[in-house]
């Protein structure tokens, strides 16, 4: 008879507060009501930034065990998963040789632990790799110089490859990743799917929108230093002066950690007054400011794969939506497809004409067709990976 057990292997996992967790906890939380018996390694909360109880009651019943990890103390070499590997070797073990799941999900990043995976083979269970984003192909990662620097990229490039070579099957989050992969690794393109991210209905009931003014732009999340803010902030700078507006008829409201350069740029262009930064919020307070909005922003990077999460909560909330790239992938196409999307390309001057016909047209509300958003949502994309973990 099958087994129904299902082993998950994450760094991060709730009470972790941020992104990174949002993907492995809904499809924990919704394979677990499709009947999985789940177990998860993890690590201690202790090795957390930030922690709260966004994300917990998704993960509620299902079976936890958090382990130590070294500290970090090798120069050029600050990734996690190389730090949490010698205590997850033992855990690992412990699970095949008792628990015996039918098959393992490992995600990523971190990812340096991934170099265990082919290890999981030896007890004749398969796995799968879920990819958050890209690990040796990421455009946006700075490699190193030097001697950690090419000692570090070839391990990278090891692992990566070993993990894929024995994997039953590799998901990315972005079609246009998965392509980047199957160019990489020719030999393994047909273990690449992919599954994108989405919204969990269950988190958009009973949301009350909060505003600062009555013209809102908000931005949920990390700008990074890959994006390039400098084209919005001069065209809303445009908008408060040819508008002759002051900061109760428009701001600029960011939900998200302060980042240093980003605050700069605010200052230099002199928009202080016209900028509401609340820091880092629990998810659901995220959300009624995403609620609130007239617009809700989004600023990609130049390359197509971005898989930006945020895009997801925005569209769940029905909002208006400004996607801001020059890269013709994933974020372009989605807000193609979406009813009330637009995109513009990182310039000023379109930027400007984007967020002027919003604030002249007096937006108002207009409903979503459930279907348009039907394959982002959670459930569905779960009955995904649980087709990929029967096959």
């Amino acid at each position: 008879m099958r087994s129904n057990k299902l082993l998950i292997i994450a760094y991060y996992f709730p009470s972790f507060a941020e992104v990174g967790v949002v993907r492995v906890a809904k499809f924990a939380k919704y394979l677990k009501k499709e009947g999985r018996d789940i177990t998860v390694l993890t690590v201690k909360e202790k090795y957390y930034q930030t922690t709260n109880d966004s994300y917990s009651q998704d993960v509620e019943g299902i079976k936890t065990i958090r382990t130590s990890r070294v500290p970090t103390i090798l120069p050029g070499i600050n990734e996690e998963g190389f730090y949490w590997a010698p205590a997850l070797f033992f855990y690992l073990v412990y699970q095949m040789l008792f628990n015996r799941p039918e098959v393992v999900y490992l995600t990523g990043g971190p990812f340096y632990h991934w170099i265990l995976a082919p290890f999981i083979k030896l007890f004749g269970v398969e796995y799968i790799l879920d990819f958050r984003d890209p690990w040796k192909l990421s455009p946006y990662v700075v490699r190193k110089n030097g001697f950690f620097g090419s000692l570090t990229s070839r391990l990278e490039t090891f692992i990566e490859r070993f993990a894929i070579k024995y994997a039953k099957t590799v998901i990315n989050v972005t079609n246009q990743a998965t392509e980047m992969y199957r160019a990489e690794y020719p030999e393994f393109s047909e273990k690449f799917v992919t599954i994108t991210n989405g919204f969990d209905p269950d988190d958009f009931t009973d949301i009350e929108a909060l505003t600062v003014s009555k013209f809102d732009i908000v931005y949920s999340g990390k700008f990074g230093t890959f994006r390039d803010v400098r084209p919005f902030f001069e065209a809303f700078k445009k908008i408060i002066e040819e508008n002759q507006l002051s900061p109760d008829d428009i701001r600029f409201v960011w939900v998200g950690r302060e980042e240093k350069h980003i605050v700069e740029s605010i200052k230099r262009i002199e928009l202080e007054n016209y900028v509401s930064m609340l820091g880092f919020l629990p998810y659901k307070e995220n959300l009624r400011y995403i609620k609130g909005s007239k617009i809700a922003l989004l600023i990609a990077g130049e390359h197509p794969y971005e898989p930006t999460t945020k895009i997801f909560d925005y569209m769940a909330l029905q909002k208006n939506v400004l996607g801001v790239t020059d890269a013709d992938g994933f974020v372009s196409e989605t807000l193609t497809a979406y009813p009330l999307g637009k995109h513009s390309n990182n310039s000023t001057d379109n930027i400007y004409e984007k967020i002027q016909e919003e604030f002249r047209s007096s937006i108002k509300d207009t409903e979503v067709e459930i279907r348009d958003l039907l394959k982002f949502d959670r459930r569905t994309l779960t009955l995904q990976l649980k087709k990929l973990i029967g096959k």
